[in-house]
């Protein structure tokens, strides 16, 4: 690999990591945690294209395709597009190419959702496993914006509940009187 083609395989991989490093930056998250889980499992899957290649060459038992796309789902997607960049093993087979950047399409299209509010998963996910169910004495759920924070300590709506939980026992028991 020469040092334009190797220059050029970093920008990609910097350019595909764009999205996920900004998502992950309005949530919050540790970067230590995320970034230690993501080198381990890119490290993780480089070392698996790279023991499939050398199974190859030698014509042994080849690493299952399937274990391949697992890592990569998992999140070792950008080892796996460094080792099919440097080794090179995996990058002229069409139906891999197909899935595997799918699944790089799939973390993209997530990291894209999730400035969005999940706007396009949430409905998939509810037409195929259900709306979250509500806890049955949880309060109905207020339209977005019509919350008014309280202005005074006892006014919110956990407080007004109780109060309400109160009154209606202390009814109970003059009514049972």
């Amino acid at each position: 690999m020469n040092g334009l083609s190797g220059a050029l395989n970093v920008l990609i991989l910097a350019g595909l990591l764009v999205l996920p490093a900004i998502a992950g930056q309005r949530a919050g998250v540790d970067f230590r945690w995320v970034g230690a889980y993501g080198v381990l499992l890119s490290g993780l899957t480089y070392w698996a294209y790279a023991v499939d290649k050398r199974r190859a060459e030698e014509r042994e038992w080849r690493v299952p395709e399937a274990r391949l796309y697992l890592l990569e789902l998992l999140g070792g997607w950008p080892g796996a597009l460094l080792a099919q960049r440097r080794l090179p093993h995996k990058c002229s087979k069409g139906s891999y190419q197909v899935v595997f950047w799918l699944i790089g399409l799939a973390y993209q299209f997530a990291t894209f959702d999730s400035f969005h509010d999940w706007q396009f998963a949430r409905p998939a996910l509810n037409r195929f496993i259900g709306p979250p169910a509500s806890h049955p004495k949880a309060p109905p759920m207020r339209p977005e914006g019509s919350y008014k924070a309280p202005t005074k300590p006892g006014d919110g709506p956990l407080e007004s509940e109780c109060r309400m939980k109160n009154a209606e026992t202390k009814w109970s028991r003059q009514s049972a009187k």
